[in-house]
């Protein structure tokens, strides 16, 4: 199934939700002064499948919010931002961009913060674990490697 949104919702939409393009874009179809969807939108729109819920509302902000923190400390930054952040704020998503697109709807079903939650630390633990098999796979081969020679 295919992820429908829809900002119309989002207060001021127009200038929370488009930028203006600086640069020409050529393989986007995108000339500079172009008005186009704004980075931090597009990433909330995906980040309600990795958070789990399906819109931002006044009543779920803040569990948007701290479930994407979450999720950023874990697997790191859902958006990339290059190296020039503002003072003080690393590439993460702030609170004040998820307030901000308050309104926000995805087709995405909520999920209960335990089923969230576990999902979460299964897929973490994946990983981890994933690395360290690689690491000790690559170890054991540097070992045969030496005996050989």
């Amino acid at each position: 199934m295919a992820l429908t949104y829809d900002l119309g919702k989002i207060t001021d939409w127009q200038s929370v939700c488009q930028i203006v393009a600086v640069d020409d874009e050529q393989m986007r179809g995108i000339k500079a002064g172009d008005r186009v969807q704004n980075p931090v939108t597009t990433t909330l729109i995906h980040a309600t499948m990795a958070v789990g819920l399906g819109s931002i509302t006044e009543a779920n902000a803040q569990q948007f919010y701290a479930r994407l923190a979450t999720y950023e400390r874990l697997f790191g930054a859902f958006m990339y931002r290059g190296t020039d952040w503002p003072e003080g704020q690393g590439p993460e998503i702030t609170a004040e961009e998820v307030i901000a697109h308050i309104g926000l709807a995805c087709n995405v079903s909520d999920e209960t913060d335990s089923k969230w939650s576990k999902r979460m630390m299964e897929h973490a633990l994946s990983d981890w674990t994933r690395v360290f098999t690689r690491a000790s796979e690559r170890l054991d081969k540097e070992r045969l490697a030496e005996k050989i020679a």
